[in-house]
């Protein structure tokens, strides 16, 4: 099998019923010859990250509720009712109550866009203004160290900040542009809970992870997969072991230890809180595919759903992501 673009190759050995082989690195070799030794390193998490077996869901008579969130801004409106329509259908836990953080000036479009979806769902909804998260003078400082690069690192600290303050024993988090395609059983009666194993390869991250905490290091795959459970009592324990009593006080402690000279300098929500969670509580981890893809939906809404519902049938996925460069 030859691939001429590396992007086919990982498109294709994404998929669930494909399994990538360590021996493929030999046919891919004329596409990689110039690249370096960090593409052997990601190349080596893809095909451990691709051959975690896919986890196979069985419905259980009771299980922990958990809430759903979503940080989103107006640009993913468009796709935001999707995102939770099927957040909401493929938990097998309970959905108790949605959240979705966006900013100020966006609330009352927020609220108007998915109205519709609130009304009819007897869920607990809340639109929550971005603002009433995070200090003022902890905004201030982001803005003023990361830049162009703010509202990226911002979701992070939103994410975090929404889970610490939360009492519920799970909180799933998911990107407002990813769509969860099949059924998930996120938390078990028993604090287990799953993990979705990917294949990011971003240096910068792991440098930032390492001097918070010099256990992680040597990381054998990325947690980062547009979608994450998190057990907001062990967030808690996370940031309580790295002397961090308040949201103001994290933020400062990522960007003292963070190369701001780089464009996505840290990942600390999904990374931090998977990787810690692996380290420390292994028992309590269910590792399973990612099987994500990229696409383009269309804006056309019967179209789009089509498109959806032909990759539900297909059965190759476990979500799909409309990320916005792409649209």
């Amino acid at each position: 099998m030859k691939f001429f673009r590396l992007s086919l190759y990982f498109r294709y050995f994404s998929a669930l019923s494909k399994r990538p082989r360590f021996v493929h690195i030999f046919a891919l070799f004329p596409n990689i010859l110039f690249r370096g030794a960090d593409f052997f390193s990601f190349f080596r998490i893809f095909v451990l990250a691709n051959r975690v077996p896919n986890r196979v869901i069985r419905q259980q008579e009771e299980v922990p509720e958990i809430e759903l969130l979503v940080c989103s801004t107006a640009k993913d409106f468009w796709l935001l009712t999707d995102c939770l329509t099927h957040a909401i259908k493929s938990s097998v836990n309970p959905i108790s109550r949605i959240s979705v953080i966006v900013p100020s000036h966006d609330v009352d479009a927020c609220s108007t866009e998915i109205a519709e979806l609130i009304t009819d769902t007897d869920i607990e909804f809340d639109v929550i203004d971005e603002n009433s998260l995070i200090p003022d003078s902890a905004r201030s400082v982001l803005i003023d160290k990361m830049g162009q690069s703010y509202g990226w690192a911002l979701q992070q600290f939103l994410t975090v900040a929404f889970v610490c303050n939360s009492s519920s024993k799970g909180v799933l988090a998911v990107n407002s542009d990813t769509i969860i395609l099949q059924p998930r059983l996120w938390l078990e009666t028993d604090g287990k809970q799953e993990l979705l194993v990917s294949w990011e390869f971003h240096k910068p991250y792991y440098k930032v992870l390492k001097k918070l905490d010099p256990t992680l290091s040597n990381i054998e795959f990325s947690l980062i997969c547009h979608q994450m459970l998190f057990q907001p009592e062990i967030f808690r324990q996370i940031l309580s072991e790295l002397n961090v009593h308040s949201i103001s006080q994290f933020i400062s402690l990522v960007l003292e230890n963070a190369d701001l000279t780089q464009r996505s300098p840290f990942c600390v929500e999904f990374e931090l809180y998977g990787q810690k969670i692996l380290r420390k509580h292994p028992s309590k981890v269910i590792l399973n595919r990612f099987a994500n893809i990229s696409v383009q939906l269309d804006s056309d809404v019967r179209i789009r759903h089509n498109q959806i519902r032909e990759f539900i049938l297909s059965g190759e996925y476990n979500s799909i992501s409309n990320h916005s460069w792409m649209t």
